[in-house]
């Protein structure tokens, strides 16, 4: 596996910056890359992406040097191994709740002896052909991210245990669904899942983790960095939203 750019600033203490991609048209992660974007997600929880679909964006990032990830509805290895077959370089698992399920995600990413990927000689692993078998498990297991999604009252009991996990590389707050834990949908600038989230942040901080959530412009950048964070996203569909209202009121 090549090395993980994204993986290599975390490391060094680096931000980065990232979008969901839940457009199927892989043209757009190519231009995400252009741009400059760190990383893409490829939103296989909330959007009808598979691993066909999804493989066509893990090329497009590879093409033009941007970090892929893919958030999987099912913590279930048959799945998860699918599409880092096809290529992804790293997964966002949603709704975990606690250390179990999080080493499950752990179990699904990374070879034996680490976890229990099975190994297969296809795209993710350049079909056997660069790397002998022993130079790919050691370099997947080295470089393929693992993202947890905090977004539910018992995750969020369980930051401790769950950022405890040495394999795990970034803990992701979501702030929509953290809001709904709260009962007050959608206000995800609410002091209460602001402070909760920074406060929550510094025990995975503390353990060595990186922290990410979504960052819909300067203020809420500037807000979750001051707190320590280094993996910031937004959607591809508002960044889309706010260039179609913007070139609107400039014409209209």
């Amino acid at each position: 596996m090549n090395k993980n750019l994204m993986k290599e600033k975390l490391n060094s203490g680096q931000n980065v910056i990232g979008l969901f991609q839940n457009v199927i048209n892989p043209n757009i992660t190519e231009i995400m890359g252009l741009l400059g974007f760190d990383f893409v997600i490829v939103d296989g929880e909330h959007t009808t992406f598979n691993p066909n679909l999804a493989e066509e964006h893990f090329r497009a990032a590879e093409l033009r040097d941007i970090s892929s990830v893919t958030r999987i509805g099912q913590n279930d290895q048959q799945v998860i191994q699918k599409f880092l077959d096809a290529g992804s370089e790293g997964v966002l698992m949603p709704l975990i709740n606690n250390k179990t399920d999080a080493k499950s995600v752990v179990d699904s990413v990374k070879y034996p002896p680490v976890g229990k990927r099975g190994l297969a000689s296809g795209r993710g692993s350049a079909y056997g052909i660069p790397q002998s078998v022993k130079e790919h498990v050691d370099s997947s297991n080295k470089e393929t991210l693992v993202a947890i999604q905090i977004e539910t009252t018992e995750a969020m009991e369980n930051v401790d245990a769950i950022s405890s996990i040495d394999e795990v590389d970034v803990l992701f707050f979501g702030p929509s669904d953290i809001s709904s834990s709260f009962g007050i949908h959608g206000q995800i600038n609410d002091p209460k899942v602001r402070d909760t989230i920074s406060d929550l942040s510094k025990i995975a901080i503390g353990n060595g983790k990186a922290c990410g959530t979504i960052a819909r412009g300067a203020d809420d950048f500037k807000f979750y960095k001051e707190a320590g964070f280094q993996w910031f996203c937004s959607g591809v569909t508002n960044m889309l939203q706010s260039g179609m209202k913007d070139y609107l009121s400039e014409l209209k």
